[in-house]
């Protein structure tokens, strides 16, 4: 069999082999098991049957009905401009495998030399192929999937951080919400009182002092009502941009939040719960595992691109030559020590960096669970002791105005006292709800159903 012969069955095998097919998957499927099996939505059902929720929200400028926290969520998974994104970086990624398990095409050189001399016209051809990329195919394929199982890890570390920045501003716009009602009964009860003095003034048995400085309180709770109002309206804007409806959405909420639920979890049991299930801590041993594939990678003397097997055909007029050509990358002043030696520094740096996040683990959920129960204890203080208390006070007043022991103003002061205790505890709570969000992500975890 001759030269031209065999090279030409070694090219037609070469090309079976890299025209074979691998199956890599969109990663869609892994990035939504990841997510359900930290409590989340699957992420199939959401992108689809969600669609309807989400042109809800986008069509009604104000609902009817609240939005609870999970139907956000879900709204969120579907129309998050930030979450397309992340999905789209699984098709690149893919896109990476694929084009990993292909092989390098051959070189055609061909050379023809014009005679000057009485000799004549010159003429050669050569084919070369990289065969080392034949060799290394499976490593290179290896090397790929591991970077986009990475991607994927990372894409649902997204997804749940997101999940997490929804679950907060949904708690903002709560918050916002219940502090704009308690501004609301402010600025009520000093309407009553004014015109209870009023009526009073017209008998004589109160003065102008008294209704000028009622008149004033009105003044301040009207001020600080129009100023709750837009907070609450900024809250409904950054949840509208999270979850990725119209701007001008009049979003609401449906989560009371000055309520406080028990809350008894173990550190011990979030602690085991945490390393069993928090992403970065994945993704880290995931960096470990190709920091190990870049060393091996490393170790080689030969160049993938530079040892090349070809054949070569000359015609020099009345004589032919063809034959086998080798091209190899001869190591003499670079034997890539320096790059293994990079490599395997990068290795022990990955390792160093999982062992630090493994440390980190405890003392990330123990602070966190110890915030938690503190934040519990001061919301459920301010609830079952500080509010009653006010009540308290306003009723004695009550019987103290009615007698006429005290002012209006005095009488107000005592009243307003109660929604600026209101207003306390619901800042307590939202404190509370907030750090169960913090305890939820450094588990790892979905934001918990509130």
């Amino acid at each position: 069999m001759s030269w031209l012969v065999k090279f030409g069955v070694a090219v037609s095998l070469i090309s079976l082999t890299g025209c074979a097919a691998i199956d890599v998957g969109t990663g869609f499927d892994e990035v939504s098991t990841l997510v359900v099996e930290r409590g989340g939505a699957d992420l199939h059902v959401v992108t689809q049957a969600d669609t309807a929720i989400a042109a809800e929200v986008k069509t009604h400028a104000q609902p009817t009905d609240g939005l609870s926290l999970d139907r956000a969520l879900h709204v969120a998974l579907t129309n998050s401009p930030a979450l397309q994104a992340e999905y789209a970086r699984l098709a690149i990624s893919q896109a990476d495998v694929l084009q990993a398990s292909l092989l390098k095409n051959p070189t055609l050189d061909n050379v023809i030399g014009a005679a000057v001399t009485p000799d004549p016209t010159r003429f050669a051809i050569g084919a070369v192929y990289p065969i080392l990329d034949l060799v290394y195919r499976e490593s290179r394929i290896k090397a790929a999937r591991a970077d986009f199982r990475a991607i994927q890890i990372e894409v649902a570390e997204s997804v749940i951080e997101h999940a997490n920045e929804v679950t907060s501003a949904y708690l903002r716009l709560a918050q916002s919400k219940a502090r704009l009602k308690a501004r609301e009964e402010i600025v009520n009860l000093a309407h009553r009182q004014l015109q209870t003095v009023r009526r009073l003034e017209a008998t004589g048995t109160t003065d102008s002092a008294d209704f000028a400085e009622i008149q004033s309180a009105l003044i301040k709770a009207e001020i600080e009502r129009k100023a709750e109002a837009g907070e609450r309206d900024a809250a409904r804007i950054r949840l509208a941009g999270l979850i990725g409806s119209p701007l001008n959405a009049k979003l609401d909420t449906l989560l009371p939040i000055e309520k406080v639920s028990a809350y008894q979890a173990s550190p011990d049991a979030l602690i085991v719960q945490a390393e069993r299930q928090r992403l970065d801590l994945i993704r880290a041993e995931q960096e470990v595992e190709i920091r190990k594939i870049a060393l091996q990678k490393s170790g080689r003397l030969l160049n993938d691109e530079r040892t090349a097997l070809g054949i070569e055909f000359e015609d020099e007029g009345e004589e032919s030559f063809i034959g086998p050509s080798l091209s190899v990358e001869v190591p003499v002043f670079d034997r890539k020590q320096f790059k293994k030696a990079r490599a395997r520094a990068e290795l022990i740096e990955a390792e160093r960096r999982l062992e630090a996040l493994k440390h980190s683990v405890e003392t990330d959920v123990r602070a966190v669970h110890h915030q938690v129960l503190s934040r519990q204890e001061t919301a459920l203080a301010h609830q079952n002791r500080l509010v009653p208390s006010r009540r308290t006070r306003a009723a004695l007043a009550q019987e103290r105005f009615n007698s006429g022991s005290i002012q209006a103003a005095e009488f107000l002061e005592t009243q307003v006292a109660i929604s600026e205790a209101k207003l306390a505890a619901i800042d307590a709570a939202a404190d509370y709800w907030e750090a169960r969000v913090e305890l939820a992500k450094v588990i790892g975890g979905w934001p918990s159903s509130f």
